[in-house]
């Protein structure tokens, strides 16, 4: 589900709310209460994302972030967008802390910091002021038994 990033998006998407609930109510007016119920069925479900989608903007800036521990490292990124916006941290606020550009945060959350460095994920979290456990495990050890090295690379062929 999309994340409202900041108050703007905030406003914009009440913004489209309204309007299409006025929408709805311009097209019972003009068409008959048949044709507005169909529309109002057709957007039922954009409404509610949208309205939903508000409530968890406005719940992160009351409440915060709770822990969080990642099963998957590409959990990360969505986590530190909605620490930003419960530390009510701008993009410009978090570029400057870590040594970006603006629109270079905007990229990373664009994407959910998917492709950044574990470096920038650490710096980022410790700028808003939250913890990342990220564990890192083998799944399945590599056997190098048998073969031998060629300039430090193992070969198989040999």
């Amino acid at each position: 589900m999309f994340i409202i990033k900041s108050e703007d998006q905030r406003q914009k998407t009440l913004k489209r709310i309204e309007n299409v609930k006025a929408q709805i109510q311009r097209v019972q007016r003009e068409r008959g209460l048949d044709v507005a119920k169909e529309l109002e069925a057709s957007t039922q479900e954009h409404i509610r994302e949208l309205e939903e989608q508000v409530r968890e903007y406005d719940c992160l800036r009351k409440e915060g972030v709770g822990s969080f521990r990642p099963r998957n490292i590409s959990e990360v990124g969505q986590y530190l967008i909605k620490a930003r916006i419960a530390a009510r941290v701008t993009q410009a606020e978090l570029a400057k802390q870590l040594n970006v550009s603006q629109p270079m945060v905007y990229k990373y959350e664009l994407v959910e910091y998917q492709g950044a460095s574990l470096e920038v994920l650490l710096k980022a979290a410790k700028a808003l002021r939250v913890s990342l456990d990220i564990e890192a495990v083998a799944l399945q050890p590599k056997k190098w038994e048998g073969r031998r090295k060629v300039g430090g690379v193992p070969n198989s062929t040999a």
